[in-house]
């Protein structure tokens, strides 16, 4: 069984390779090594994909209150057992998850793509109707961390700029009209 088998393999193929994956690692003392490490290696790429992809499930984890039924008394107990992830990490993507829900093409993004979860952090940011699509366009060229990071500061640095300008003339009303 080579590397990578089950992603190159047919449809009809896929049932067979799962049915020995699924044999070989039910009883793992009784598998042959090479198959056991071939095995081992073909899920060991897979995991930073399945790790994406259950940190994208988290927000409807929670939703529906799911965690009881795995055997987990909380959210972030099923996470770290599940995933490795810290409740600091659950607590950071669920509250991203909520800025960001408004937006369907980004949530899109965030729950159907292999885009990093950090990424969407930093948009939710700023994410508001006037920068969604120019966010929309960075996450799916999977521009990367730091051009959003960029982005993102300039959006804040105009939003402070907007608003000292908002707080000087406020300011400069009110001493005109104490005068």
């Amino acid at each position: 069984m080579a590397l990578g088998a089950v992603s190159f393999a047919l449809p009809g193929m896929r049932r067979k390779v799962k049915m020995q994956i699924d044999r070989l690692t039910k009883n793992p003392s009784k598998a042959p090594t090479r198959a056991l490490v071939a095995i081992l290696k073909d899920m060991g790429s897979d995991i930073k994909f399945k790790r994406r992809r259950f940190i994208a499930c988290l927000p409807e984890i929670k939703r529906r209150r799911l965690w009881p039924h795995f055997g987990y008394d909380t959210l972030t107990k099923m996470a770290g057992c599940v995933a490795d992830f810290s409740a600091d990490t659950v607590r950071r993507v669920i509250s991203m998850e909520k800025k960001i829900h408004p937006f369907l093409g980004i949530r899109r993004l965030f729950e159907q793509t292999n885009i990093g979860w950090s990424k969407f952090e930093l948009a939710a940011r700023v994410i508001d109707k006037e920068t969604a699509s120019e966010l929309h366009k960075l996450l799916k060229n999977n521009t990367s961390y730091s051009a959003i990071n960029t982005y993102v500061k300039d959006i804040e640095r105009e939003r402070e700029e907007v608003q000292k300008a908002k707080e000087a003339a406020a300011a400069a009303k009110e001493s005109e009209n104490a005068h």
